[in-house]
């Protein structure tokens, strides 16, 4: 009993901090709407870099709104393009200054 009771309450402060982090970024964040333009450029991106769409849409997302694109690190797909990566803007966590 008292283990089913800790694994409850261990779910629900999971989920409440989750839900902190959550409104934590969305305090800091803006949600852009996709639009064509940033749909089409991604679409040229994934066939120019070859890395996953998702990162393309936070590239062109980023160019639309002239924001920087931030990723944590280098993921291996991204190596062979890492100059093309930044010559487009894009930043890394895992590079930064602290």
């Amino acid at each position: 009993m008292l283990r089913k009771y800790m694994k409850q309450l261990v779910l629900r402060i999971q989920n409440a901090e989750a839900l902190d982090y959550v409104e934590w970024a969305k305090r800091r964040t803006k949600v852009v709407e996709v639009s064509e333009d940033i749909m089409f450029k991604a679409g040229e991106l994934k066939k120019l870099l070859r890395i996953a769409l998702p990162d393309c849409y936070v590239i062109a997302t980023a160019e639309a709104v002239k924001a920087t694109p931030v990723f944590k690190n280098v993921e291996k797909e991204m190596e062979p393009v890492i100059t093309e990566l930044k010559r487009l803007g894009v930043k890394f966590l895992d590079e930064a200054e602290m």
